[in-house]
This record gives structure tokens, C-alpha cells and sequence, in this order.
């Protein structure tokens, strides 16, 4: 059943982890107006939240990590990477704010 969460999560929401980077190329119905997503990405949750408002099928107009303006191919996940799992630092919370529409992706 762990294919079907990841065909899920990257062949539909569009949410690809790319070493500690996460891309987002949402592909969805066009009715879908919102969809939220939680990942954990070496220790970090990233509390991802796509929103839909011209009911668009594919493409992203912008994308905030923590109220800032980020790329959308390649959002920073801080504190993930080699060795942050193991650091003991506790578990971190990361939010994303996706805006589809026409845009770069």
C-alpha cells in the first residue's frame, strides 16, 4: 500500500521530495479548490497547503515558505538534510503555502 501514497503524493498532489528540497507541481481536477498535505522530511513536518481559487488543473502562481516568497520547483525544508534527523534537535514544523494558477510550473 506504500505505492499507492506515493503515487498519490507525487503523481497527483505533485508534492516531490528532491534530496532536502521539496517540489510542488500540483496535477488535480480542476474542482478541487483546496487540499492540505502533511510530510515529514528528515525529522521536519512540512504542513503543506495548496489552494486552487481559478479551479486550474495544473500550474503554480506562487509559494511562501513561512510568509516567504519561495520557488515552488525547489522549497527549502530548513533544518532537513544529511545528519537532522540524527541531531536531536526535536521534531520542526515547516509551513508551505501554494497559490495554483498561471505561474512557473
Amino acid at each position: 500500500a506504500g505505492w499507492v501514497w506515493r503515487v498519490a503524493l507525487e503523481d497527483v498532489l505533485g508534492i516531490r521530495r528532491e534530496g532536502p528540497v521539496l517540489a510542488v507541481r500540483p496535477c488535480i481536477p480542476p474542482e478541487w479548490r483546496r487540499f492540505r498535505v502533511e510530510i515529514a522530511v528528515d525529522g521536519v513536518r512540512a504542513r503543506i497547503d495548496v489552494r486552487n481559487p481559478d479551479g486550474v488543473s495544473t500550474g503554480v502562481r506562487s509559494c511562501r515558505v513561512e510568509g516567504s516568497p519561495a520557488d515552488p520547483r525547489r522549497i527549502p525544508i530548513p533544518g532537513a538534510g544529511p545528519g537532522a534527523a540524527a541531531s536531536g534537535a526535536g521534531e520542526q514544523a515547516v509551513r508551505i503555502e501554494v497559490t495554483m494558477g498561471e505561474g512557473t510550473t
